[in-house]
């Protein structure tokens, strides 16, 4: 009988595995507070926009909403690309972390300025003339 061969292989990611699996597991390792204080902030938000002027406006709301996800989403391999090029130096989990907070951001940004476009300006267009 041969002896067999090793079983293990060299890690050649630099402790960054990209499976979708392994980015749940990180999400999942969330401290239970910041869960909850993000929850409690984003009811909050909500609530205060709804007061402010949201539901005169759902469907543009609903819209940007939707128009900012799919610009997220499709545009996805920016982030990944990030996070590929910072893990070696800041380590995966950070990386990931930062990376990405750093795009909802971004994608939030996108939301309220697509929103601020179709009601602001609208408005300002319209019934604003002297």
């Amino acid at each position: 009988m041969q002896p067999s061969a090793p079983t293990a292989v060299a890690d050649t990611t630099n402790g960054l595995n990209t499976s979708l699996g392994v980015i749940i597991d990180k999400m999942q390792n969330i401290p239970d507070i910041a869960f909850y204080i993000a929850v409690t902030i984003g009811l909050m938000l909500y609530v205060i926009g709804w007061f402010g002027g949201i539901r005169n406006n759902r469907w543009q709301a609903v819209l940007s909403t939707i128009v900012a996800m799919a610009v997220g989403f499709f545009a996805l391999p920016v982030p990944a690309f990030l996070v590929k090029l910072t893990a070696p130096l800041l380590g995966a989990t950070i990386s990931l972390a930062i990376v990405y907070t750093l795009w909802l951001f971004l994608i939030i940004l996108v939301g309220i300025s697509l929103y601020e476009t179709w009601i602001v300006t609208a408005k300002e267009q319209f019934f604003n003339h002297s």
